[in-house]
């Protein structure tokens, strides 16, 4: 993974996966989220705000993700079905902000694969519910 902050105004972010890259531009009212692949744009969605924390959209309006927001300070990522596809403590959130900051440092290089935590070939340094 390789992250940059792009565009003319500098508000755009820039997140690179292998071949797809993630844009993300903040707006009034949430943010605009472009998925490309080879150049190619495949999807577009929006963040939009509720009051238990955000929502990712597509272009049609149907849910694709939600962040809760716990009263304790836990968060709950939900996919399309309000299904709860993973869940992070205050605590687990704490060391979250402290681990990816040095993960991504421009010096040490982008991330190792994603897919290598997810198919248990390595253990991540992210701490996550069992």
């Amino acid at each position: 993974i390789k992250g940059s902050a792009v565009g003319s105004d500098g508000d755009s972010k820039v997140v690179t996966m292998g071949d797809t890259t993630i844009r993300w531009t903040p707006s009034d009212d949430g943010a605009a989220v472009t998925y490309e692949r080879h150049g190619a744009i495949e999807r577009r969605a929006t963040i939009v705000p509720n009051p238990t924390g955000y929502r990712l959209v597509d272009h049609n309006g149907h849910l694709l993700a939600e962040a809760e927001y716990g009263s304790d300070g836990d968060v709950r990522l939900l996919n399309g079905d309000c299904r709860v596809v993973s869940q992070w403590t205050k605590e687990q959130l704490k060391s979250l902000a402290q681990v990816v900051p040095a993960m991504i440092d421009e010096k040490k290089g982008p991330l190792e694969p994603i897919s290598d935590y997810a198919y248990g070939q390595k253990r991540s340094p992210i701490p996550t519910n069992p």
